[in-house]
């Protein structure tokens, strides 16, 4: 019976050395982690600085890259110590003038980018744009000479004054849900040869006399921002369908909705499977359309 009792205890001590050391442990974990604000740490080729680390924010701030790099991405999330932290903000001046760049994606859930941000990167030849952007700030994207096409993020409400200055761009994607755009986004004439955007609304009336439109609409009868056969669906079932839910069913323009236009959904769609209307299937839709291609990528439309 002692010998018994003996092992209970044991068993008793040992559980509350594991819970002591648990204890321990966490504690450390939490105070290392508090401690850790301010600390500076590299990911690949950037450089991050954390600004939060404490209950279940973790975040980090872009401080820096590599010179004389081709290309990088900045992910959503970096690893350090113990811990995944979101890449929330980014430092002025990073990516400007990096003439060896040819190559910058943004994963991060940023929402506003520094001014300049990627001025005079000459030799750019792709960007993507963060998909959380809200704000395109003054100058963004000035001077990158080589840099033909962009996408504008959905989430991009608002685009400020010479954004844009000094680019060639042949071909902009941007969407209706921009309500502000400036005046001067663009300087000495050079607006997009090519714009991708919906029917009406402010972005459509701001390149109306200065680019060739591209309609992104086509098709969208439910204003899902995706083209599928639940809008023919919902197009059959319309009683009295308005003269834009007309005008998006007509894809082949012939005044008329009717098998025929179903049948560019179905054969351009992949029979109901969503797909994003700046992508690979829409490129061959508009292409059988005789319009201008759109390039196959990028992002989110959501």
């Amino acid at each position: 019976m002692k010998h018994f009792s003996k092992k209970i205890v044991s068993a008793v001590l040992s559980t509350a050395m594991l819970a002591s050391s648990a204890a321990a442990l966490s504690s450390g974990a939490l105070s290392a982690s508090a401690a850790g604000v301010g600390t500076s740490f590299k990911d690949g080729h950037a450089y991050y600085k954390i600004t939060s680390a404490s209950g279940n924010k973790y975040e980090v701030r872009l401080t820096s890259i590599d010179s004389g790099l081709p290309a990088i991405t900045i992910p959503k999330r970096v690893h350090y110590g113990s811990a995944w932290y979101s890449v929330t903000a980014m430092d002025p001046l990073i990516f400007m003038n990096k003439q060896s760049l040819g190559e910058i994606k943004i994963q991060a859930p940023v929402t506003s980018i520094p001014f300049a941000c990627f001025s005079g990167c000459l030799n750019l030849l792709r960007l993507e744009l963060p998909e959380t952007l809200t704000y395109l700030p003054s100058n963004a994207i000035s001077n990158c000479m080589n840099l033909t096409e962009l996408h504008i993020p959905y989430a991009c409400t608002e685009i400020d004054s010479n954004a844009f200055s000094g680019t060639h761009l042949t071909k902009l994607h941007v969407h209706n849900s921009l309500t502000t755009f400036a005046s001067n986004a663009f300087t000495n004439n050079y607006y997009p040869t090519n714009v991708y955007t919906y029917y009406g609304g402010s972005t459509w009336n701001y390149f109306q006399t200065k680019s060739s439109l591209h309609d992104l609409s086509l098709g969208d009868v439910d204003n899902s921002l995706f083209v599928n056969g639940r809008d023919i669906t919902k197009y059959q079932r319309l009683s009295n369908p308005t003269s834009d839910q007309k005008r998006r069913m007509d894809i082949n323009r012939d005044g008329y909705v009717n098998q025929a236009d179903y049948d560019y959904i179905y054969d351009f769609t992949d029979e109901y499977d969503f797909y994003d209307c700046t992508c690979n299937n829409f490129e061959a839709w508009l292409s059988a359309l005789h319009q201008t291609n759109l390039r196959n990528r990028l992002n989110t439309l959501r």
